[in-house]
């Protein structure tokens, strides 16, 4: 075998493609992770702007169920306050879901950047580990190469000396 080891003329690209690439792989992976909280997050407002729509259902019911009657004006007016106090936290739980929504857009659309960034890193990865497998080949038979020469050209000397 030859004294020289195979060096591969672009290691410190290659080097820097696998680091660029195992940095993607963390950033999509925090985004991932970032994204099922956020969904979480969302379905917890979800469900909470579910039951106060069910309160204020059951409110309303029980308003209309009430017989007028004079004494029980004080009653139907803190119902009615109660009952808006609902309406008003039930337009905020719709705005934060939609804001949330809006966070859940940017972060697909974070995400797909990202992972389109780690595809573009990925084949400059494969294509920096093909070039070295063919170099590494290259160098595997100019080696192969050599030796037989040596080994044809001490053949040869031994044959003239005969």
């Amino acid at each position: 075998m030859s004294d020289k080891p195979f060096k591969f003329s672009l290691q410190p690209a290659l080097d820097a493609a696998v680091s660029e690439q195992t940095q993607w792989e963390r950033t999509v992976s925090d985004t991932r992770a970032e994204m099922t909280a956020e969904q979480g997050r969302l379905a917890e407002l979800a469900k909470k702007s579910e039951e106060i729509s069910q309160q204020i259902l059951r409110t309303s019911d029980n308003l209309a169920k009430v017989e007028s009657s004079p004494s029980d004006f004080e009653r139907l007016a803190a119902a009615a306050a109660g009952l808006k106090v609902l309406r008003n936290r039930q337009i905020r739980h719709r705005e934060s879901i939609l804001r949330q929504a809006s966070v859940l857009r940017e972060g697909h659309l974070k995400l797909n950047l990202q992972n389109d960034n780690l595809k573009q890193v990925w084949s400059k990865v494969k294509a920096l580990e093909k070039l070295r497998e063919k170099q590494q080949q290259a160098f595997d038979a100019d080696v192969e190469r050599a030796e037989q020469d040596d080994i044809d050209e001490a053949a040869i000397q031994r044959f003239q000396r005969d």
